[in-house]
């Protein structure tokens, strides 16, 4: 079943107006930025949007609003399967800076909202029962095509897909889409053919990062799609992803490398002090967290291993971290054999992640593999400095001794040393993660994302070059 699957634009008729500021949607007339209002949780909420689409938007002298893709009102359709632990713990609204976090998928959905389009998500099934909450969550409609069977699985799921993916071909029907981008391997085998067929002109498919344990069957159908034209453009999310593809061959001038992104928030308005007694931290306490799935690639167990070490040095060290998974029970019974009941701490699912990132001291990817982690982003976003695992798309991010340290991975010993190097330097810390948020803050915001997307949707369209 695949994760996040088509965004997709529709032609309407161009609707008269007096200028930028009066498209529906929830743009203001202030010149330089775009709010909407959202219902969370049964709340009233304003989202602060990013820097309009400048250079790409224009009102003609009648007051037509001429878009990136199409002129007039575009509608916008995301499909993903119904959102995983990682988006729900990143969905977090800060009032007090007009700060909005949801997933990344969500977060494109409310760029394109933001900017006039009419938005509709609509998922493959809802894995974690959260579709009624998105519905009062966000200012777009959200449909879940129930494709798969939670309790079945496998291939007794089968119907299911197949009526999903009727379903699907009918949302393309109704209307004049002009593109379409799915975001997985998966996504991008079963969404872009239908969108091909369905005569969708733009198509753009993802690579978010290695994939590790698939059959070479599937990877050639995916190589074959995208070399073949059905999939006009493939998205890398780092360069090394990019270098993954074409190993498993992809042609070069088929790949367009957009780094991923995410919002701009800031937790200097967080009460420290009260999270960090809320998880039971002392005064002096240096706090490493980690945020992710409890998975194999994660590497959590690597963590786990190295604080071993790290305490018998510095009894101040502890570390944390977040996330549910099947490897939850290891990682406990782990943590009980090293008797670090005291110094590591399993957190489970948290629906504040800045929160916690404003009471840690610095964030640790112990990964097997990566594309580009959104975690990270968010991590550097909240000024943290970052010990990372040397692999795809991190070394693209983090420059070690500028935004942090990074180490081999799969190695407790090395990981722990650089727990244990900047745990003995303060300086350090404040240093290297006022850094890592400037990194973030200069290139790696959903704004540059998005913009980045249009250039290649617009090629795709024929109306300009991708980068």
């Amino acid at each position: 079943i695949p994760d996040p699957l088509p965004l997709v634009f529709e032609q309407r008729q161009p609707r008269r107006g007096k200028g930028l500021g009066d498209v529906e949607g929830g743009l203001g007339n202030d010149g330089g930025r775009a709010d909407v209002e959202v219902e969370h949780l049964g709340r009233r909420e304003h989202v602060v949007g990013g820097p309009r689409h400048a250079g790409r938007q224009a009102v003609d002298g009648g007051g037509q609003r001429l878009g990136a893709l199409v002129v007039g009102q575009g509608e916008l359709v995301v499909i993903d399967h119904l959102p995983h632990v990682g988006l729900a713990q990143r969905l977090k609204q800060h009032a007090s800076v007009g700060v909005w976090r949801p997933g990344a998928l969500l977060e494109q959905a409310l760029w394109f909202q933001s900017r006039g389009h009419k938005v509709t998500v609509v998922f493959f099934y809802d894995r974690d029962d959260l579709h009624e909450k998105w519905l009062k969550t966000y200012p777009f409609e959200i449909q879940n095509l129930k494709a798969f069977d939670k309790q079945a699985g496998g291939l007794r799921s089968l119907p299911k897909l197949l009526q999903g993916l009727l379903k699907l071909w009918r949302i393309f029907k109704r209307g004049n889409f002009n593109a379409i981008i799915t975001f997985t391997h998966d996504s991008n085998v079963l969404g872009l053919p239908l969108a091909w067929l369905a005569g969708i002109p733009s198509r753009v498919g993802t690579h978010l990062g290695e994939i590790r344990g698939m059959s070479k069957w599937r990877d050639g159908l995916h190589t074959l799609l995208v070399n073949s034209g059905v999939i006009q453009t493939l998205v890398a999310s780092s360069a090394r992803t990019k270098n993954n593809a074409v190993e498993v061959g992809v042609k070069p001038q088929k790949i367009t490398t957009i780094y991923n992104a995410i919002m701009p928030f800031d937790v200097s308005h967080i009460d420290r002090g009260a999270v960090r007694q809320q998880l039971g931290l002392q005064k002096d306490d240096v706090f490493f967290v980690a945020v992710g799935r409890l998975v194999y690639e994660k590497g959590h167990e690597f963590l786990v291993e190295a604080m071993s070490a790290v305490t018998a040095e510095a009894s101040h060290a502890i570390a944390g971290i977040c996330g549910a998974g099947p490897l939850r029970g290891q990682l406990q019974t782990q943590i009980e054999q090293l008797n670090l009941q005291n110094k590591v701490k399993l957190l489970g699912q948290w629906d504040a992640i800045p929160e916690l990132l404003a009471a840690s001291d610095v964030f640790v990817l112990p990964s097997r593999w990566e594309g580009l982690p959104m975690a990270l982003l968010e991590g550097m976003m909240a000024g943290l400095p970052v010990i990372a695992t040397r692999v795809e798309g991190v070394d693209e991010v983090v420059e070690p001794g500028t935004h942090g340290l990074l180490v081999p991975l799969e190695s407790p010993t090395e990981l722990a040393q650089a727990i244990l190097q900047l745990l003995r330097s303060p300086q350090d810390r404040q240093r290297m993660g006022a850094a890592a948020r400037e990194r973030v803050m200069n290139s790696y915001t959903t704004d540059r994302m998005c913009e980045s997307y249009l250039q290649v949707i617009e090629h795709g369209l024929g109306k300009g070059k991708a980068e």
